[in-house]
């Protein structure tokens, strides 16, 4: 009785010891290349935005999922409202990728790693239709609504160098629009692009976009330098490889209308 006891005691135990080896087999497995970037992203519609399901939309969601298929690396998306909030949140670790349209500027040049260029940008001011405004010239004296970063530097030096034709930069927190029709402030830059969605969209009627381009940048995406080298590797491959085979101009045609991976004229 007893040596039936025990043989049965043994193929329990052996039985048990099998089952934790397959089930730690199967734990290493899921851990093997189970890298994540997390990419921030907000409320610039196309470029990346929530749509009416709350949900993750726009062109750079399209490229980082595109990213993330090419390289095996898991892409995961953080809603943020704001540049503050943007840096704020690259800078506290709490994501590893600027999903915002942006270039190299000295202000960042040496807090992250970038990516290579995948797209360009022109950005030109918008006021109200009925305003006789052509140029940065006319808004001498007047105040325009900036966001902070590339756009106040541009102008702090534009102010620098003109000072005789200043022009007051304030902020907001309120709707640019709403602000706008109030008579807050005069202008506001924006993105060729998002202009352009508006015309196709019929909102932009009562607004007009005017003068040279305030900025014309090639943009590329901003990552932390706690992402490894060979991890950017891999996303600079992607980006690359989506440039040649055409993959990054049908999403910019998806959601812009037009190719921004190449220089375009206003």
């Amino acid at each position: 009785m007893k040596r039936k006891f025990l043989a049965l005691f043994l193929i329990l135990v052996l039985a048990l010891g099998l089952t934790a080896c397959k089930d730690n087999s199967k734990e290493a497995e899921t851990k093997v290349g189970d890298e994540k970037l997390i990419v921030s992203m907000g409320t610039n519609n196309p470029y990346g935005f929530l749509n009416d399901e709350e949900k993750p939309d726009g062109f750079v969601v399209d490229t980082w999922k595109e990213i993330g298929k090419r390289s095996g690396i898991n892409i995961e998306f953080q809603y943020f409202d704001g540049m503050d909030a943007h840096y704020g949140s690259i800078d506290s670790g709490k994501v590893d990728v600027l999903g915002i349209q942006t270039a190299i500027t000295d202000a960042i040049k040496d807090k992250y790693d970038f990516s290579d260029r995948y797209a360009y940008n022109i950005i030109r001011m918008v006021s109200l239709k009925d305003k006789d405004y052509e140029s940065l010239a006319d808004l001498a004296g007047k105040k325009i609504c900036i966001a902070p970063g590339k756009l106040s530097e541009f102008f702090e030096a534009y102010n620098s160098e003109n000072p005789d034709k200043k022009i007051e930069l304030v902020t907001t927190e309120g709707n640019i629009y709403e602000e706008l029709d109030l008579g807050r402030f005069e202008a506001f830059p924006m993105t060729i692009m998002s202009f352009e969605k508006m015309q196709r969209e019929g909102k932009a009627e009562p607004y007009k976009m005017f003068g040279e381009a305030v900025i014309t940048e090639e943009n590329v995406f901003p990552i932390n330098k706690s992402v490894s080298k060979d991890t950017q590797e891999k996303i600079n491959k992607a980006i690359q490889d989506m440039l040649s085979d055409g993959t990054l101009a049908k999403i910019s045609e998806k959601w812009y209308n037009r190719d921004v991976t190449k220089p375009f004229e206003e």
